[in-house]
């Protein structure tokens, strides 16, 4: 032991005294009996990370026991975040934040352990302010000579610590965005990205179309406008790119609420006559900041309108459009509100009164004639009628000005395309952009009409055509057609409510009525369908096979 003392600390000095005291100490046992052991303690207590330069570190725990777990965690994962497995932090954001380092024994005992962080900006410091020039100081007092001290006591030889563990490469397989589409609505708060396994690489946000969605440095998103935007989630390593992740924003608006112009509400209440029709552009819906859009226009405000009739025999109106078109004398309600794109009510509802007056009867011109018949004889274009007037001068008449006849059907006008005349003087083929076909249309001249139904349309009905099948998102369209026996489309002759269409293989098929003539199926796959026409004498029942 004396070899010892004097090869490791060259206490040829010390006395005897001196020597028997530390041989006591070292051989008493520790209060209550318990062996004296090394505290687990870290590489390091406190550290400095810049987020333009050194960015992580590693920390690593020495003298923990064998068997030991240990676990680490951020105080302010806004200023640095850790790596559990591998025990690194890295700086995400200027500020203080505590790394806790809790080291647990086989048996139990847990230590708690603790690492002071500071982030800054930049690692570049400003050179200090030079002070004003040190005066001179007075020459120092002779001190008095020290006093001897005793000789130190032998400290123990230190524990060597670990080798640091390297820090691990990327994963960056792993790293997802939070999502990958968002649907937000302007003026209703904000979402959120953030990249999923992060790990010590940095991320920054950006938009494409910052008129439509914007986009923080920690990925908050903010609508502004109706639109879609790609929000880009840049993930770095050492000023290195590593990934790009992408999400789709699409922004949407409210309205506020809905309804008619005032002058239209007031016309409605106070009386229109039987057959006339109410503009579209009367129907408006209302963003809450006060922008008000008419028709069917969603390029501002994407919910859509909802009208209804108390009593359709009075008036009828379409459900989106809000045209109304009156037809009996009566008194009912015109009901509109907003819902959006998943159908949910978004608007109050509002009510206006309509009032419909029967149309007074015209006196006609006594040097006018009248119309005494329609037919379409010997016609194989349905869009074409012959009109019979009382006389030729009627005729010639109505051939340089075809405003002098009026055409409806159910109220609505029909417009004229095209007047020529026929091989008889007091006759004129009308045509109309297309067939007359289904229903009574009325044919007003010299304030007279002459009421024409079409016959045998329904019996002519020959094929159904094809015209093609387009897959879109996992779906099925298809455009079909129908065919009268002289090859003649009729297909948009036809009223919609009269076509019943319905699968017939598989029979769960799904699929969906996008127009008259485009039907949508939810998977691409053959199918069969049932087209029935209940339109004339008796129904016509086609089957169509379609193929993607």
């Amino acid at each position: 032991m004396f070899n010892l003392l004097f090869k490791k600390g060259k206490l040829a000095r010390i006395s005897v005294i001196m020597v028997m005291a530390m041989l006591v100490s070292l051989f008493t046992p520790a209060a209550g009996g318990a062996q004296i052991t090394y505290a687990a303690s870290l590489s390091t207590t406190s550290k400095t990370l810049y987020l333009d330069g050194t960015k992580s570190f590693a920390i690593q725990v020495s003298e923990a026991p064998q068997g030991s777990t240990i676990s680490i965690s951020s105080s302010d994962t806004g200023v640095v975040v850790v790596d559990p497995v591998f025990y690194t932090v890295t700086a995400v954001g200027v500020g203080t934040a505590t790394v806790h380092v809790k080291v647990t024994d086989a048996e139990g005992n847990v230590e708690n352990l603790s690492c002071s962080v500071t982030v800054k900006e930049s690692s570049v410091e400003n050179t200090p302010t030079p002070t004003e020039e040190a005066k001179a100081t007075a020459a120092p007092k002779a001190t008095a000579t020290p006093k001897a001290t005793a000789t130190p006591k032998a400290t123990s030889t230190p524990t060597p610590t670990s080798t640091p563990t390297p820090t691990p490469a990327l994963v960056t397989s792993s790293m997802k965005l939070s999502s990958t589409a968002l649907t937000m609505y302007v003026g209703e708060g904000t979402k959120s990205l953030s990249v999923k396994n992060q790990q010590y690489a940095s991320v920054s946000f950006s938009s494409n179309k910052k008129s439509v969605a914007t986009v923080t440095s920690k990925g908050k998103i903010t609508a502004k406008a109706v639109g879609t935007a790609v929000i880009t989630a840049t993930v770095k390593n050492a000023g290195k790119t590593v990934k790009t992740l992408k999400c789709t924003v699409t922004v949407k608006r409210h309205a506020e609420s809905v309804g008619l112009n005032s002058s239209t509400a007031k016309s409605l209440k106070k009386g229109v006559y039987a057959g006339s029709t109410v503009a579209v552009n009367k129907t408006f819906r209302k963003a809450a900041d006060g922008t008000v859009v008419y028709g069917t226009k969603i390029n501002y405000i994407t919910d859509t309108l909802v009208c209804t009739s108390s009593n359709k025999k009075v008036f009828v109106v379409n459900k989106t459009s809000g045209k109304i078109v009156t037809k009996n004398p009566g008194t009912a309600k015109l009901t509109i509100y907003a819902v959006d794109s998943d159908g949910n009510r978004t608007t109050d509802k509002v009510t206006y009164t309509v009032k419909v007056k029967a149309t007074p009867t015209p006196t006609p011109n006594p040097d006018y004639g009248q119309i005494t018949g329609v037919n379409q004889n010997g016609l194989t274009d349905l869009s074409k009628v012959k009109v019979v007037f009382e006389s030729k001068s009627d005729a010639n008449r109505v051939a340089k000005d075809n405003s002098l006849v009026k055409v409806t059907s159910d109220g609505a006008n029909v417009g004229i395309a095209a007047v020529e005349k026929s091989g008889t003087d007091n006759t004129l083929i009308l045509t109309f952009a297309g067939s007359l076909v289904g229903g009574t249309y009325r044919f007003h001249y010299n304030n007279q009409y002459f009421e024409f139904t079409p016959t045998g349309y329904v019996p002519e009905v020959a094929t159904v055509s094809l015209v093609g099948a387009i897959g879109v998102d996992g779906k099925a369209k298809y455009t079909y057609k129908i065919y009268n026996d002289a090859g003649i489309d009729i297909t948009s002759s036809i009223p919609e409510e009269d076509i019943t269409i319905e699968a017939q293989y598989p029979s769960d098929a799904k699929f969906e009525i996008v127009s008259k003539s485009v039907i949508v199926f939810n998977e691409l796959k053959p199918a069969k369908l049932k087209i029935t026409i209940t339109s004339g004498a008796s129904p016509i029942m086609l089957l169509a096979t379609l193929t993607p």
